[in-house]
């Protein structure tokens, strides 16, 4: 049975993700939740990518994508719930 969130309001992080070499990214949201949703989209088109995703901690995830993604090619957004 799915359950609404009653309490607390929506909060969130952004980054640019890309540098033409690396295709691991650690992202430090500090939202202190492990209840968080990763939403990667290419800037250019807006399509939405999906990178493997690995949550690191409460605060900390890190994307995987199968080659270099170019400067800033994506961009990350993490959203979560604040209680």
């Amino acid at each position: 049975m799915p359950v609404a969130a009653v309490a607390g309001k929506y909060i969130g992080y952004t980054a640019n993700v890309g540098d033409g070499t690396n295709v691991s990214y650690t992202l430090t949201h500090n939202l202190g939740s492990p209840d968080v949703q990763a939403i990667v989209k290419e800037w250019s088109t807006g399509y939405l990518v999906y990178p493997d995703i690995k949550q690191v901690s409460n605060n900390i995830i890190t994307l995987e994508f199968f080659s270099a993604p170019s400067s800033n090619q994506f961009k990350a957004t993490i959203i979560g719930i604040e209680s």
